[in-house]
């Protein structure tokens, strides 16, 4: 443990951004009315836990353990993207249908 610290030190630079990216894709995922850019920022969210578990498992000496949970971060980070994904695809052709339908109800009152 003590070769990790001498290597990182305590206020490594790559904390400071896997909390800046954490926070960043919090805001979005918080703040965005876009459903594609709400899915981004949870996907910017989850990149940004990914290197911090790597320098967990750095601290800790113990890559078997980190490997095992960065792989499933990964697979549940795939799982949500393409659950995203496919939930906007089905949602979106219905939002314009329906708009474009009020734009013709408009078009003819």
């Amino acid at each position: 443990m003590i070769k990790a610290l001498s290597y990182y030190g305590p206020f490594a630079m790559e904390w400071y951004f896997c909390v800046l990216f954490c926070f960043l894709g919090l805001y979005g995922a918080l703040m965005m009315k876009s459903s594609f850019r709400r899915l981004a920022s949870l996907v910017l969210m989850f990149s940004s836990m990914l290197p911090a578990l790597i320098i967990c498992g750095k601290f800790t000496e113990d890559m078997h353990t980190t490997q095992a949970m960065a792989v499933s971060l990964i697979f549940l980070q795939v799982l949500i993207t393409a659950t995203g994904l496919a939930v906007i695809r089905k949602t979106i052709p219905l939002k314009l249908f329906r708009n474009i339908k009020q734009k013709e109800n408009e078009k003819e009152n």
